[in-house]
């Protein structure tokens, strides 16, 4: 072999390794915001004085806005399919007897492992919850 041809075996396989290279990519864990998995986060809406099951399976609660407090109403959000326990956090949420009509959000950012279920109680608030399913 001369000189040129191990010149242009040894650039070829450089091109032929590199190419390779870029094909094989490492694998990555989805995370949140990533464009992996699910990043979606899914809004529901419930203004009932009732036990409402929003998602059955593990995720990520997200925010929960209370866009039209009522007075004297209070929120459970459970970390479960039904109102069993644990109670994500401890995450109750009641509002004065004399509340001002502003709403307000509050972030979380947590897991929830068995399920997201809201419970209201006593009065009626307008209640947006939002969350990642994994």
């Amino acid at each position: 072999m001369t000189k040129v041809e191990k010149i242009i075996g040894g650039l070829i396989a450089i091109i032929v390794v590199g190419f390779a290279l870029y094909a094989i990519k490492p694998a990555t864990a989805p995370s949140l915001g990533s464009v992996y998995g699910n990043p979606a986060f899914v809004t529901t809406s419930t203004a009932t004085q009732a036990t409402t099951t929003l998602y059955a399976f593990a995720g990520i609660l997200h925010t929960i806005s209370i866009t039209k407090p009522a007075a004297g109403s209070v929120i459970t959000i459970y970390d479960s399919a039904t109102t069993s326990s644990p109670t994500i956090a401890p995450l109750v949420i009641t509002i004065p007897t004399t509340p001002t009509s502003t709403p307000f959000t509050l972030t979380i950012d947590g897991i929830f492992n068995n399920g997201l279920t809201i419970q209201q109680a006593t009065a009626t608030s307008t209640v947006n919850v939002t969350y990642q399913q994994n």
